[in-house]
């Protein structure tokens, strides 16, 4: 996936790690194009997330 949508191993690691951290919507356009879906199937609607301390 990252050689395909040029988005940084340690990007896309980090993203699935901690999926409430922030992410440009570039990069999440790369990774669509690459995965061939509509940004918007990448996003996840969250009613509450508990703050990190």
């Amino acid at each position: 996936m990252s050689r395909i949508s040029d988005v940084s191993l340690n990007s896309i690691q980090n993203m699935c790690q901690d999926p409430s951290r922030d992410v440009l919507l570039s990069t999440l356009a790369k990774l669509a194009i690459a995965l061939h879906v509509p940004v918007q199937d990448l996003f996840e609607i969250v009613e509450d997330v508990p703050e990190k301390e």
